[in-house]
This record gives C-alpha cells, structure tokens and sequence, in this order.
C-alpha cells in the first residue's frame, strides 16, 4: 500500500507543477526523485515485497488451531431390545452422525520459527530486487537525461555554426571570394542537414527521458548545457568496500543463502511429531433405536462423547522429505556459487567503472584544450575573410575542425557523466558528489 500510495502523491506533485507553471525546468536529481515515487515498473517490482510479506500470514496459519468437522445423514434398520437381546424387523429408518476434532500445536521444534525467518530473509531478496531494479532505472534515466542535454547543446552549437557561414556568406567582398563562395554554400548546406539530425536525436532524448522518469510534462533545456563539473574520485578500493557492503545482488545472495538455510533446517522437522492439544466429540442419533442409557452399551447410531486433552501429532510420507532436502541443498550449493562468482565480478565492475572515470577525466582536459584552439583559428580565419583577404578553403577546413572538436568534447563531457552513473550502478548506490545528497531513498 506504502507504494501505490507514494506513486499517487508523486504523480499528483508533478502534475499539479506542470499545469501550474507549463513547460518545466527540471534537475536530473527532480526527475530521480519523481521516478523513485510514480514509475510503473519500479512500483510494480516493489509491488512483490508486499506480496511475500503475505507469506507470513500463510506460515501463521500452518501452526494455527486446526478444527475438522463432520455431519450428515443416512438410512438405519430398525433395532428393538437390549444390551443382551435384539431384533430387527427390516424397517429403515434415518440416522443423523456428526463429529468434531480440534488441535493446537503447543511444540513443533522451532518449525514456525524456521518458516518466519525463512520469510523475513525472503522479504530482504524482494526489497535487494527492487534496489537493483531502481539502480538499473536511475542509470537509463541519467542516460537520456545527459543525452537530452548533449543534443540540446549540439543543436545550440549548430545554429550557432549556421549563423557564423551566413554571416560569412553574405560579408563576400572581394570577386575571388564571390568566385570561391561555393565551399561555404556546400558547408551550409550540410550544416542544414546536420541540424535536422541533432534536433531529431533531441526530440528522441526528451521522450526517453519522459518516459523513463514518467514525468508527463515538457521539459525545457533552454538553460542546459553539456558542462563540466569536476567531482572527487576517492580511491578504487572505498567503492569496492562499499559494494561489497550494500550492492542488492550481494545483499540478495546472502538473504538467499540463509533463506535457503532456514528452510533446510525447517523441513529436517517435518517428520518430527508435534506436541498439541487435542479435543475430540462425536454424537450420533436416530429414531430407528432405543437408546440403552448406559456407558457399557454402545450404539455407534446412539452417542453422545467427547475428550480433551494433550497428544502427539505425527505425519510421514516416505521419500518426499529427502527429495526437499536434497532440492533445498542444490539451491543453496547454487546461490553460494553465485555469491563467490559475484564477488569476483563486482570487483571487477566497479575497478572498470572507476577507471573509466578517470580516462574521461583525462580526455576532456584535452579535448577542452582542443576546441578552444580550433575555436581561435576558426576567430582568425573569420577575420581575415570579413576583410577580403581570406580563402574559402581556409575558412571550412577552419569550421569543420571547429565542429568536430566542439562535438568530440561535448561527448567527452557526456561519458564522463555516464562513467560516474556507471560508477554509481556497479557500486550499488549513488556515489556521485552532485547527486548524493538530493537523492531521497
């Protein structure tokens, strides 16, 4: 129910925001938090926690109090006499026959116990799936979150590259510029071009992200720019730490491993006979025959007795507990060899994530220090032709040099973001600096 209800109010927030105030200007960390409350997948992955948790009620009733009862009717022969002498005279009658029995398990060798932990260690693999399913979640929204913004800024930067060859077009002065002129008319047009592809890619990115963060609103990234923001990169081995700690395959892996154990444990009982309070009455009665009033004449379609007391309860079925228990010891066999090969591979995840990290890092610094260069030459060779001096070659090798380094760094900056998301998913929790703290659990 906590779900259903935090999807209501999420969905409630976010549309009451939209319609108030139009076209929104979201953070990643507002449509993080938005996901976390409204998206359908997530919700119903959570959805399977609750669903467990019903389990206990099941184990509950195993051991509850346990009644059985019966009742019904039936022809008789017609009985005349005593104790000592009787006759029948072949005339059928009805007889009425009913009968209850009651037990309470008082001791059942910690069985319940052994199911109940066995459900409470279910219910951390259901609450480890739903992490893991929100650490995949997070990772696509962040990827078409920094996409939307890559594509903005490629679409920003192409417009701006398309006023610039105008600009140069029209400031033609001398005749061998208007003579030489065809190259930027050949760039412009291909700049054209490129320009329907980015802001289709854009358009793309926003309904991914929408539908990934099922925020149903327009968001705008008018003021959203691929940019750098330097973070702190501890060292390999806090994240690693950190994995092996609160990562949900781990944590699904050893819940399952002592599920499994508990459960084991449980079924070694099930052949073990079980101390309970038993209770048992039994009355019959018809028309077809005197009752004999006398506890040492027995009518089994004249009675009326009942007991009460303790007993032992026992059932047995040949070869179905082996076959439990072997079952039981191959799934644990098999989640404690996943749970090795886990560590191993997490390891060597978040050592991959990080150093990715740390290459991105690298090539932005570069990349950065290339397209402000390409950026000066692109300044010079405008000058020179807005004077009649320049050469249309030297112009476009100039604006292609600059787009391609301005689009090289642009992406840079985008794989640095997806190395620190990647970094965040292998670890399995938000380690990123800028989102850390925003992000509510």
């Amino acid at each position: 129910m906590r779900f259903i209800c935090g999807f209501l109010l999420g969905t409630f927030f976010f549309t009451t925001l939209v319609l108030a105030e139009g076209v929104q200007e979201v953070t990643l960390s507002t449509l993080l938090n938005h996901a976390r409350l409204s998206n359908q997948e997530l919700a119903a992955t959570q959805m399977n926690e609750e669903i467990f948790a019903l389990e206990n009620g099941r184990v509950k009733s195993e051991f509850a109090p346990r009644m059985k009862a019966r009742a019904g009717v039936g022809p008789a022969t017609r009985v005349s006499g005593d104790a000592l002498s009787s006759t029948s005279d072949g005339e059928l009658g009805a007889a009425f026959l009913a009968g209850i029995e009651f037990s309470y398990p008082l001791w059942t060798w910690g069985r319940k116990e052994n199911y109940l932990n066995a459900v409470e260690l279910g219910q951390r693999v259901k609450k480890s799936e739903s992490e893991e399913k929100w650490a995949d979640l997070s990772f696509r929204i962040k990827e078409a979150y920094f996409g939307a913004v890559l594509a903005h800024s490629l679409v920003d930067f192409v417009e701006g590259g398309l006023e610039q060859v105008r600009s140069a077009l029209e400031g033609v002065k001398s005749d061998k510029q208007k003579a030489d002129k065809s190259r930027l008319e050949i760039l412009l047009a291909q700049g054209e071009a490129k320009k329907v592809e980015v802001m289709n890619l854009q358009r793309l990115a926003q309904m991914g992200l929408r539908v990934q963060s099922n925020f149903e609103g327009a968001v705008s990234f008018d003021e959203k720019w691929m940019v750098l923001q330097e973070r702190e990169l501890k060292d390999l081995e806090y994240y690693q730490k950190i994995a092996q700690q609160v990562h949900p395959k781990i944590k699904m892996l050893e819940a399952g491993v002592q599920a499994k154990d508990a459960l084991k444990h449980a079924e070694k009982k099930a052949n073990y006979p079980v101390l309970a309070s038993l209770a048992k009455y039994d009355y019959s009665h018809t028309d077809v025959r005197e009752n004999q009033r006398s506890v040492f004449a027995y009518d089994p379609l004249s009675t009326s007795q009942g007991i009460v007391g303790l007993g032992f309860e026992w059932s047995w079925q040949a070869g179905q507990l082996d076959y439990k228990l072997q079952k039981l010891h191959v799934e644990n066999l098999q989640l404690k060899t996943q749970r090795a090969y886990a560590d191993k591979g997490l390891g060597a995840l978040v050592e991959k994530a990080w150093w990715d990290v740390k290459k991105c890092e690298e090539q932005q610094k570069s990349l950065h220090i290339a397209q402000l260069e390409a950026k000066k030459w692109l300044s010079r060779e405008l000058i020179s032709w807005g004077s009649g001096l320049g050469d249309s070659k030297r112009l476009a090798d100039a604006f292609g040099v600059r787009a391609l380094t301005r689009k090289e760094y642009l992406e840079s900056l985008y794989q640095y973001e997806m190395a620190w998301a990647s970094l965040s998913k292998s670890v399995g929790q938000e380690v990123d600096p800028t989102l850390e703290q925003h992000i509510k659990y």
